[in-house]
Order: C-alpha cells, then structure tokens, then sequence
C-alpha cells in the first residue's frame, strides 16, 4: 500500500495497455512471440507497482528505484514467457515450444556486442562527453572498433535513435536495460534452481523475491535487495548462459563487483 497526501492507504492503479490488431473475420487472434514477450514484460513491470509494502508514496513500486534494476521485474516475467512449459501452455507442440524457447540464443553473439555498443556508447555521452574534443558519432565509431565483428556504415548515426536515453528522462538507459537483463537471468537461474516443475518451491522462492525485491520499492538499494534474494553480489554468466554463450558449469563463475 501506499501513504497519500494525508497518511490515508491507497492502493496501486496498474494498466497493461495493448495494441494487438484485429483478427480477420472467421479467424483467431494470435500473439507473436515478441508480442507475447512484450506481454509478459508489462505484466512484470505491473507486479513490480502492485506488490509492493512500501508506506512512502514517493518510494513505492518503481519509484525511486535506480534505472539499472528497475527493469529487472519485467525483464525477469519475459524470461519466464519463453520457458517450453509456458509456451506449450499457449498451446503450442512441445517441438513449437522447444523452438522457440531457443530463439533467444539465435545470432546471440552478435546481438550481445551490438547492445554492449550501444551500453558503451550511452554511457560515455552521458558521463565524459566532450564536444571540443569528440563529436558523439566519433565516439560511436571508436566504441564500435573496439565491440563489434562488422563496423557500422557511414549512414549510421546511433546517438540519434537513442530515443530510451535522450528523451525518456532515463540517462543511460541503453546501459540500464542490459543491466537490468543480467539481474533478472541471475534471479531467474534461481526457479531453474530450484526447480520449475516444483510449484511448491517456485511459490516459495517467488514469495522471498517479492519480500526481498518487490515490496520495498525503492526504498531499498538494489543490491542490498539483490543479497538478501541470492545470497551474493550479481554475475554476468547468467546471462551469458542463457543466450548460449557460456556453457553451464557447477562454479568459478565471474562476478560482478558493482550494481552499476
């Protein structure tokens, strides 16, 4: 619950608004895989308002959660959405469901440099940005010598669709939202854990992520949250695993030392 402007309880107002188009006469309305995606992530993003404790309006739900782990509620729901027993759910075979639960590892490598440029790129404009001594395409093209197999053309001109950084209000947001995906690959490893097909351990682990992550809002600092969940610091490999760039392994993993 929230406290208003009189110390009066209110309760969080959440709409997951859609733009699904409209079958054809005589045929079903599908989702696609994105859509569905996309569905899941809003329906992360709403868990994350709805569930939280927080007594301080100005504190709950996402507010006031830095940007690097407010996406890791959404991010978290999406992963879930590829899961073979969620698709078969949708009625899909169990061959549609293990296919698509393997899209996310198709062209991985590629797709990691491309989004570890974009992080790389942001982050610099948005830290030690210099006009006088680098124009913002220079910075992109260094960046891009240094992330990517192939340079982007002449015609590219990243810093100008950076449309998530430069005028949603969130600095940095092409790094924020990768963060925000290694997070939720290392909670999500947790279910996997545990086991997915064991409802009474998902139900139990899903309550200490909404006790330790959800319910504070931003009252709490994500990492101290991310602890007390996981029992350490976050690690990269999570992810690296989950788009089939690591093997799975028992231990040594690499970690992180920051939550930024």
């Amino acid at each position: 619950r929230q406290l208003g402007t009189k110390r009066l309880s209110r309760r969080p107002v959440v709409q997951i608004v859609g733009d699904v188009a409209q079958a054809a006469e005589g045929e079903e309305a599908n989702l696609s895989l994105a859509q569905v995606q996309g569905l899941f992530r809003a329906m992360g993003a709403a868990l994350q308002e709805l569930l939280t404790d927080q007594e301080e309006g100005l504190m709950a739900g996402s507010r006031g959660v830095e940007i690097d782990a407010v996406g890791l509620p959404g991010r978290l729901l999406e992963m879930f959405a590829l899961e073979p027993s969620v698709l078969e759910s949708f009625g899909l075979t169990s061959g549609e469901a293990a296919a698509a639960a393997l899209a996310g590892t198709f062209h991985s490598g590629a797709q990691t440099a491309e989004e570890v440029r974009l992080a790389r790129v942001d982050l610099e404009l948005h830290s030690s940005f210099d006009i006088q001594r680098e124009s913002p395409f220079d910075i992109a093209s260094r960046i891009a010598a240094e992330t990517v197999p192939t340079l982007p053309g002449a015609e590219d001109h990243t810093p100008c669709a950076f449309e998530s950084s430069l005028s949603s209000g969130h600095p940095a947001g092409q790094y924020a939202d990768l963060w925000a995906q290694v997070l939720a690959a290392d909670v999500f490893e947790a279910f996997q854990e545990v086991g997915l097909s064991d409802a009474r351990a998902v139900r139990d682990l899903g309550l200490r992520f909404r006790a330790s992550i959800l319910a504070p809002g931003g009252g709490r600092a994500p990492l101290d949250a991310f602890r007390e969940f996981r029992g350490r610091i976050p690690r990269v490999a999570a992810l690296l695993r989950r788009r089939g760039l690591r093997r799975p392994q028992a231990g040594g993993d690499g970690v992180v030392g920051s939550a930024r």
